[in-house]
């Protein structure tokens, strides 16, 4: 890790100093920004995305899948 920076699998760049220790997704740009506090970025019910946001920057219990049937047209 050079000056704290780490790239994970996927384009994840983490530099755990930041106040938001994500700062790049190269594979799902919207979803970066959706935990960045952009709630309009991911179609996502509200309750999930905050889920997702304490999981993504403080850890925890990881959030369980949503699996709600979608309609295919």
């Amino acid at each position: 890790m050079t000056q704290g920076r780490r790239l994970l699998a996927d384009g994840v760049l983490v530099y755990a100093q930041a106040s938001l220790p994500i700062v790049g997704d190269d594979q799902d740009p919207d979803f970066l920004s959706a935990i960045a506090g952009h709630d309009g970025a991911i179609d996502i019910d509200s309750n999930q995305l905050e889920t997702l946001r304490s999981y993504s920057l403080r850890g925890g219990d990881r959030p369980r899948r949503n699996h709600q049937s979608r309609a295919v047209s």
